[in-house]
């Protein structure tokens, strides 16, 4: 079953990811400043500001902006494995004003202490990819870079939303690891899907099948103990695991097995889609 798992997200989640970001490596990002969704990509080379710059634009990318706390933690989950980046941020004119090379607003920032430096010539924005914070470096200083483009709906068109009780539910566009993927739920006002009945969870089968989509990320994680939560903090009263799981030695984060439609348990650091749910807006 791990296998089985693992060829369907590695594979056919992947073509239909490369759809929507491109053939570069791209993922998608939830923009926590408009809940509109991104593609993002960390690349570990060693290229001052502009050539960071430069590298991005031929990917039809600019190096990134953040503009949320949210948007700067998911973001660190693609980049703590490398050496400091750069951001799109930069302070042109030496004057402490920071701007953003896509030309949207400066609204956040999670400067380390003592920073941003007012020192001459120290006006490109880097982040350390452990601590996350920001400093203001030398434009010629060589780093890795963080780029970012838009994100392409095939026909234009956002994965479809189904609503019913109190929520609706909708598919992430893109394979993600289990945590990115809560993340993103969360940046969109909600959380990965919680199951609790038989009739929400045969509510939830044509959702995947419209989508074309076979195994996919719930809300649940299992503990040492083979205790299951769900991450909206939920009562767990009820349960559909394939039998003799859920098996923690597996994984302990949740996901539905699109043969069986029944509950398995994978490694949180696989990716595949994943099933937001989120409050039914009323407008």
């Amino acid at each position: 079953m791990r296998v089985l798992t693992f060829l369907f997200s590695s594979l056919i989640p992947t073509f239909l990811c490369q759809l929507w970001c491109g053939k570069n490596g791209f993922q998608t990002f939830a923009d926590g400043n408009d809940n509109k969704y991104r593609c993002v990509n960390y690349y570990n080379v060693s290229l001052d500001f502009n050539g960071g710059k430069e590298f991005c634009a031929k990917k039809g990318a600019k190096l990134a902006s953040i503009h949320s706390k949210d948007d700067n933690d998911v973001l660190g989950m693609f980049t703590f494995q490398g050496g400091a980046y750069w951001l799109g941020g930069q302070d042109a004119n030496n004057n402490g004003t920071w701007t953003w090379q896509d030309g949207s607003h400066f609204d956040y920032s999670n400067w380390a202490a003592g920073q941003p430096s007012t020192e001459s010539g120290k006006n490109c924005l880097e982040v350390d990819p452990i601590s996350e914070l920001w400093s203001a470096t030398d434009c010629s200083e060589k780093r890795a870079v963080t780029c970012i483009k838009p994100l392409v709906y095939p026909d234009a068109q956002p994965p479809p939303i189904e609503c019913w009780g109190e929520y609706c539910y909708q598919f992430l566009d893109g394979i993600a690891a289990w945590d990115i993927a809560a993340q993103t739920c969360k940046m969109k006002g909600g959380n990965l899907a919680s199951i609790h009945s038989a009739k929400d969870q045969r509510l939830m089968e044509p959702i995947a099948t419209s989508n074309g989509i076979d195994s996919y990320w719930i809300g649940g994680q299992v503990n040492v103990n083979n205790t299951l939560s769900w991450i909206d903090g939920s009562k767990v009263n009820y349960s559909n695991y394939l039998s003799d799981w859920p098996m923690y030695s597996l994984g302990r984060c949740l996901c539905m097995d699109g043969a069986s439609q029944q509950w398995i348990t994978d490694h949180c650091d696989v990716k595949l889609f994943a099933l937001c749910e989120l409050p039914r807006r009323n407008d």
